[in-house]
């Protein structure tokens, strides 16, 4: 998988950076997360494209941000409990955070992902 940063933004203002794991092929994000350990605080995994996840067979919550063609966030789901399923229509790319960690860092609807995967 690609490591990378990524910038978010809010009316041009940088926000904060997070580190992401880019999932680009069928099997990995077929994998996700899966039998891997939460996320650490200030990363996430990427999903492209994708628009909907699921938490089947997973230990742990996880917080799950939709993003469009545009790199926008246009859905949030904080706290994706095991055994679960989210979808966004429209989103392209899925990022997925340890549980609290969207709220931690302060991302809300409408704020800017650049550089993403």
């Amino acid at each position: 998988m690609i490591n990378k940063f990524v910038e978010w933004r809010r009316d041009g203002r940088i926000l904060t950076q997070t580190k992401i794991f880019c999932a680009k092929t069928y099997w990995q994000r077929m994998r996700g997360l899966l039998a891997r350990a939460t996320p650490d605080s200030g990363e996430a995994l990427s999903i492209s494209p994708c628009s909907g996840v699921h938490t089947f067979f997973m230990r742990y919550s996880l917080d799950v941000v939709y993003l469009n063609r545009q790199g926008r966030i246009v859905k949030i789901v904080p706290y994706l409990k095991p055994w679960r399923a989210s979808q966004c229509f429209g989103a392209r790319t899925v990022l997925e955070f340890r549980a609290g960690e969207v709220a931690r860092i302060g991302l809300q609807l409408g704020d800017l992902c650049v550089d993403g995967c």
